[in-house]
């Protein structure tokens, strides 16, 4: 995926606008990166793999920055509702959202996955959930990073778990022929997670690309490779491979 990303300083601290250009699309997106995530690799991965048509209602579980929601909102997306548990991001989603001219079709709430919007139905639903899995304390000790960064890291014991909770929850808000868009990377048991989401949902790999890991410290790759990870270290920095994958539910 071909990405273009700006920065540019807006304060003394050095905060930085991004500015990335997808699909033919323009986001501007501004936070606070020490609290909130910037968009990572897996997030622009699944900014190229879901799909959408004129007119959807999409929901976004883990909004972050806000990034994938803006963006499906430019791509004539009629309403999108998300959610994520850390306060920061929403407020800055918000703030995104109306920098982006799309804060009328956005409603960006604090909770867990889809607790905030009780009952509402969804064409699209997406998310990209955290696929590391869960470290030791050692480890998360070195990334150095705040608790609500160090939890968007992990998915569960095996990485997976974050994401197959996502879709078996999403399966219950979709309308008939609802699709949902989700990403692993090979830093979790990509099977597993298949495997337990294949007994209800048809899944299929709709776009691939590689990722570098964003937290290049010895001590959690190490990590990540003793629980099975699959790491490429023939580039500069270490990578692995994110796909995103369309589910529908099966007929019965």
């Amino acid at each position: 995926m071909k990405q273009v990303l700006q920065f540019q300083s807006t304060s003394p601290q050095a905060q930085e606008t991004l500015i990335l250009r997808v699909r033919g699309q323009e986001v501007h997106l501004q936070g606070d990166w020490s609290n909130v995530f910037k968009p990572t690799g897996s997030s622009l991965v699944l900014a190229r793999g879901f799909k959408l048509k004129r007119g959807d209602a999409v929901f976004e579980a883990g909004i972050g920055s806000g990034i994938n929601s803006i963006l499906a909102a430019k791509l004539g997306a009629s309403r999108i509702s998300g959610t994520d548990v850390a306060k920061e991001a929403v407020e800055w989603a918000r703030k995104n959202a109306d920098l982006n001219n799309v804060g009328g079709r956005t409603d960006f709430r604090h909770g867990n996955l889809f607790e905030p919007f009780n009952g509402e139905r969804y064409d699209v639903a997406f998310s990209d959930m955290p696929f590391s899995p869960d470290m030791p304390s050692a480890v998360a000790r070195e990334l150095g990073l705040k608790a609500n960064l160090l939890a968007g890291l992990c998915g569960g014991p095996t990485g997976g778990e974050a994401t197959v909770d996502f879709v078996r929850e999403a399966g219950k808000r979709l309308k008939p022929g609802g699709r949902i868009y989700f990403t692993i990377g090979e830093l979790a048991n990509v099977p597993h997670a298949l495997n337990d989401l294949s007994k209800n949902f048809s899944v299929e790999e709709v776009h691939s690309s590689y990722s570098y890991l964003a937290l290049d410290k010895p001590a959690y790759a190490r990590f990540l490779m003793s629980k099975g990870s699959h790491l490429d270290f023939s580039q500069r920095r270490p990578r692995f491979r994110v796909s995103v994958y369309e589910a529908k539910l099966k007929k019965r």
